[in-house]
């Protein structure tokens, strides 16, 4: 094989397997806008529970291109999962454990990371979840 193909190939091959490692670290450092759709939260009344909410899993996007799914068990224990390659690197871990709750309109999210409490306060509105920014997070089951 012609040594100039193989070049051509090896290069094709780490643009496309590097690319998008480096324009996700790129938005997460706020080097490149972030582009994800934003939507107006619905003013409607909460028609999900806690009881309702057991055994959902659901997906963000935190940071553009990096996707998180959330899975809510019962007794308010959250499992989160991501398969995205930076999020194992930076995190040390693809998984963390945490808990939820439902307080009225609110789902509340939290876990413990390098010693640290984070906490999320999202919206339920109808049957949909939102962060506050008016990010919407899919239902996957």
């Amino acid at each position: 094989m012609d040594k100039k193909v193989i070049i051509v190939v090896v290069v094709l091959l780490v643009v496309i397997l590097l690319l998008p490692v480096a324009v996700t670290a790129a938005r997460a450092a706020g080097l490149l806008p972030d582009t994800r759709q934003k939507v107006a939260i619905p003013n409607l009344p909460p028609e999900l529970d806690a009881k309702s909410l057991e055994n959902t899993v659901w997906e963000i996007e935190p940071q553009r291109g990096i996707r998180v799914q959330v899975t809510l068990k019962p007794g308010g224990e959250a499992v989160a999962w991501s398969g995205n390659p930076l999020v194992k690197q930076l995190a040390g871990t693809d998984m963390l454990s945490g808990t939820w709750r439902v307080e009225g309109n609110k789902l509340i999210v939290g876990t413990v990371f390098r010693g640290k409490t984070y906490q999320t306060d999202l919206v339920i509105a109808g049957k949909g979840i939102y962060a506050r920014e008016g990010i919407p997070i899919n239902r996957i089951r």
